[in-house]
């Protein structure tokens, strides 16, 4: 009886030895090296850059989700050269042109609360639009 003792103590043992090495095998495998951290970080960057260039609308002012405490505020941007907009606020539509440089600036009115102002840009490439919450509250004072 103790040899079989044995036989099951060094079994156990061995396939105990065997789990453990292929779960530090696993680990070992799926963390990436210091290079392959680089790579991945510089292709995220490139991938970022394409995606807010291929957007077509840059909103300078004001910023995403920003908090303001007057009725009125001026939304400024870039996009094509002389491209049409549509800015669509919550109460009102306006329609405008981006000047030769593709600069555009449009004052519009807020309503209290969140305000998703929906910005479309037709430009030779087709229609881009991009959403722009801002808030407006009369109890925020900067």
């Amino acid at each position: 009886m103790r040899k079989e003792i044995f036989f099951a103590l060094l079994t156990g043992i061995a396939f105990g030895l065997v789990v453990a090495f292929g779960i530090w095998k696993t680990n070992y495998k799926t963390e990436p090296t210091s290079e392959e951290k680089q790579t991945i970080i510089s292709e995220n960057k490139e991938k970022q850059q394409e995606k807010e260039t291929s957007n077509g609308i840059t909103i300078f002012k004001p910023e995403e989700n920003e908090i303001l405490n007057q009725e009125t505020t001026i939304i400024e941007g870039i996009t094509e050269p002389n491209a049409k907009l549509a800015i669509s606020a919550e109460e009102k539509d306006y329609l405008i042109t981006a000047d030769q440089n593709g600069g555009f600036s449009q004052e519009i009115k807020l309503t209290g609360g969140i305000n998703e102002i929906l910005i479309t840009a037709f430009t030779q490439k087709g229609e881009v639009n991009t959403l722009l919450p801002i808030v407006y509250s009369k109890e925020f004072e900067r």
